[in-house]
């Protein structure tokens, strides 16, 4: 009874943070959609009258186009909201596994991140044996690494230029073991407490707070692993 009063309870916080998350853009949305009604039904009895100007039109063509833009912008924050949500909903069942070669991926997601890379001027460093081959889920690694690139690049790196990313990969018995590194602004101790949760994130306009989250998931419940964050300031 305590383990699903407990379950509960953790499913009780999650909807709530999506409903939260969801709110957001879902009011801007719907504020934005409003406005623009009012001003389409606005203009069309002054055509209808007769009463439209070159300048009324004017105004309202920008408008529309301003407030179009909020709406997609906000349902395109919803849409990777959802997707996000989808890909955190571990449920154990059965998932495509194949045996690959772990550097190859690694390798990958540092080339389709490389144009930020470089504008950053942030540099990569990848220790891995090439013959070093794992069976698992090759889209679950792909999201893995990505989230910690992209982490670094949103937060380590924000406000400077500059840096370095280190990940080195290696295998001891049947264990396998991946540190992933980089020398930017470091976590406080209260940041670092929260990194693995749920809807946390220092970056209020940009960040989801989903993404160490999702890192946590696959590492511990898709792949019955550990994980854990050093860091300081």
């Amino acid at each position: 009874k305590l383990v699903e009063a407990e379950k509960m309870a953790s499913l009780g916080v999650l909807v709530a943070g999506v409903a939260h998350e969801i709110n957001t853009p879902l009011g801007v949305g719907l504020a934005a959609a409003s406005t623009l009604q009012n001003q389409s039904a606005e203009i069309a009895q002054r055509f209808s009258e007769r009463k439209m100007t070159q300048s009324s039109l004017h105004a309202y063509l920008e408008n529309a186009a301003s407030e179009t833009a909020l709406i997609r912008g906000n349902l395109e924050r919803i849409g990777k909201l959802v997707d996000a949500f989808r890909k955190l909903a571990i449920t154990g069942g059965h998932q495509v596994r194949q045996r690959f070669a772990l550097r190859r991926i690694a390798e990958d997601v540092l080339a389709s991140r490389g144009d930020q890379l470089a504008q950053r001027a942030v540099a990569s460093e990848l220790l891995c044996d090439p013959d070093i081959e794992i069976e698992s889920n090759p889209d679950d690694w792909v999201t893995i690494f990505s989230n910690l690139v992209g982490n670094s690049l949103q937060h380590g790196f924000r406000g400077r230029e500059g840096g370095r990313i280190r990940i080195e990969i290696r295998t001891a018995g049947s264990q396998l073991r991946v540190d992933y590194g980089d020398d930017g602004t470091g976590m406080s101790h209260e940041v670092r407490q929260r990194v693995f949760d749920p809807f946390f994130t220092t970056d209020l306009q940009h960040g989801l707070g989903l993404g160490m989250h999702l890192v946590y998931n696959l590492v511990t419940l898709g792949m019955r692993g550990s994980i854990r964050c050093a860091s300081e300031p």
